[in-house]
């Protein structure tokens, strides 16, 4: 029996558009269960691979080729703005299908700024309170990379982009929206209005069921009627009280905790407490100390990067005095925050 989305696949024409990071993960996926199938690969660059069963539809005219597909699998980033959808055309991606056929629970996060931050932190909040799960998305780890892994008993917690959700035509069990400002207009019709459209896709098919977590300091009014929504809304305003402290000063900043408040709203959810949530973020501080101490250079998707730096023995002077001073050599602990941290 084959996966639900290669029976969607399976006698449909397909063009992966895009042949990047996606791209391929898209192509090993379908490749995987119909290894005979003809696939179309379109690209704005020139692409080859070692594949007898492959069409390349690629440079500097091929979206033109759209067309030709029953199924479009897009990648995230490729601009429809001057492309006329054909009306026979399907057009989708990994998210879309993900969150239509995957088995398992999900979360999905998006907003202009911080949704990096909140997705990996609801990943370490349900890890700590032991509830299986994975973290992917946005921040480079696509989602049909996981698929086969999440079961009925699982939960997905997925950064989403405005691109990712562009085409996407279901809604996870939880959505947060962090906040909607002006970014990445050039890339949609109607700009602003076709940028919150997509970012509205994370709610607009939701159930009764489902969950809706938004910021309720900015608030929709302009954007979206949140009575309109079908499932259990919840505003979270950045003075919401957290029922436990913040000792991590990288965490302490009014969005950052902001964040914070998204997440542990999202993973209590599924049963995560108030201790787990604390005991999340302080396990990221000791992994970190642990690492740093070690000398080694620490990484942590949605926040940034920890290294030991180490400052040559020099020459100063004394502030108060004036008089030459000789500053032994010492190791000092650098943060470089990555592009999701707000501070």
């Amino acid at each position: 029996m084959l996966p639900p989305i290669i029976e969607f696949l399976k006698d449909k024409s397909v063009l992966i558009l895009g042949f990047g990071r996606e791209g391929k993960s898209t192509y090993n996926y379908i490749r995987k269960y119909l290894p005979e199938k003809i696939l179309g690969i379109g690209d704005g660059r020139e692409q080859k691979i070692d594949d007898n069963f492959v069409e390349y539809f690629c440079g500097e005219d091929y979206l033109s080729y759209i067309g030709k597909f029953d199924v479009v699998m897009k990648s995230p980033g490729i601009s429809f703005v001057n492309v006329d959808i054909p009306e026979n055309t399907y057009v989708t991606c990994q998210t879309d299908l993900f969150m239509k056929y995957a088995p398992c629970k999900k979360i999905g996060v998006t907003g202009s700024k911080g949704k990096t931050t909140t997705s990996t932190l609801t990943y370490k909040m349900l890890c700590a309170g032991g509830v299986d799960c994975e973290l992917m998305g946005n921040m480079g780890l696509p989602v049909f990379d996981y698929i086969e892994e999440m079961t009925e008993d699982r939960i997905a917690v997925i950064e989403l982009s405005s691109h990712q959700l562009e085409f996407t035509r279901s809604s996870p069990d939880v959505s947060i929206l962090t906040n909607i400002y002006e970014e990445h207009l050039e890339h949609y019709k109607g700009g602003m209005t076709g940028y919150v459209n997509s970012k509205l896709n994370i709610v607009r098919h939701q159930n009764e069921k489902s969950t809706f977590i938004y910021n309720g300091t900015q608030g929709l009014e302009p954007y979206f009627d949140v009575t309109s929504v079908k499932s259990n809304v919840i505003p979270v305003k950045k003075d919401d009280e957290l029922p436990f402290e913040i000792n991590n000063i990288h965490l302490a900043g009014e969005h950052n905790r902001h964040d914070v408040l998204y997440a542990f709203t999202a993973a209590s959810k599924f049963g995560v407490t108030a201790e787990d949530a604390k005991k999340a973020i302080d396990a990221v501080l000791g992994s970190i100390a642990e690492a740093v101490k070690g000398g080694d250079k620490v990484t942590l998707v949605g926040f940034g990067t920890f290294s030991v730096t180490e400052r040559g023995a020099r020459t100063g002077r004394n502030p108060q005095t004036g008089a030459t001073i000789e500053i032994p050599a010492k190791k000092s602990v650098k943060f470089k925050a990555g592009a999701g941290l707000e501070v």
